[in-house]
């Protein structure tokens, strides 16, 4: 039984650790998804795009909590957590959105400081891919979007 308890532990373990550290955020909290490909942003409607908020593979979409923050630490933050982390990406812009309207949803935003203290994710994304998309289209169709300089 021990071992097989120390082997679940070394599967699971980061995966829990990961957890742990999660938190709910206030509903009123602010937080931005950065906009770093050329479709993340529908220029026609001048809004942000769907696809920038879809979940990535593990079911969880970035965002950073930024309220409080002047514009100029937004981009300074997105320069440093986001664009120098990746490779072929520049930064476009941020969809700002408050939680509760992320929470209204059914979906939930969670604190996430495995990587930074201000990144958090939207996750309890359902598994059929229509259904994301359209939770995907209400969430830009609602964040506010501003474009980088």
């Amino acid at each position: 039984m021990t071992r097989f308890l120390n082997c679940l532990s070394k599967k699971f373990g980061k995966l829990w650790d990961r957890n742990k550290k999660r938190n709910q955020l206030s509903d009123s909290e602010i937080v931005d998804r950065f906009l770093v490909h050329g479709n993340h942003i529908n220029t026609r409607l001048r809004k942000a795009s769907y696809l920038a908020f879809l979940p990535g593979p593990d079911s969880e979409t970035s965002v950073f909590r930024t309220g409080g923050l002047h514009i100029e630490q937004i981009w300074q933050l997105a320069m440093e957590q986001v664009i120098a982390k990746r490779q072929n990406c520049t930064l476009r812009g941020k969809g700002t959105l408050r939680v509760d309207q992320v929470r209204i949803m059914s979906l939930d935003v969670m604190s996430d400081e495995s990587s930074h203290g201000l990144h958090a994710v939207i996750m309890k994304w359902p598994i059929e891919k229509d259904k994301r998309k359209m939770l995907a289209i209400d969430l830009a169709s609602i964040a506010v979007l501003t474009t980088y300089p």
